[in-house]
């Protein structure tokens, strides 16, 4: 099932700030997050994909299957998942 997630609804549900919510994933992944590899991450062809998911799966506690990053025209960030809680 296909799910929808608005990026700053989310972020309120799990009361992490945007630098929380940002440090928590570097510290998971060990990896330094910024433009250009938000750009090969949301195209796909990051090398580093899977530690990203592996990071993002244990914030989130989702098991993500299929991963969408995208920025959208009115500037609100959304994650789309193809998702089962876990």
């Amino acid at each position: 099932m296909q799910e929808q997630i608005n990026f700053d609804d989310w972020m309120k549900e799990t009361n992490m700030s945007n630098k929380k919510l940002v440090r928590a994933f570097q510290e998971e992944c060990g990896l330094k997050i910024f433009s250009a590899t938000v750009s090969e991450w949301r195209n796909g062809r990051c090398p580093r994909w899977t530690k990203y998911v592996d990071a993002l799966e244990k914030i989130t506690g989702m098991k993500i299957r299929q991963f969408k990053f995208e920025k959208k025209e009115d500037k609100k960030t959304n994650f789309n998942l193809n998702q089962k809680k876990t």
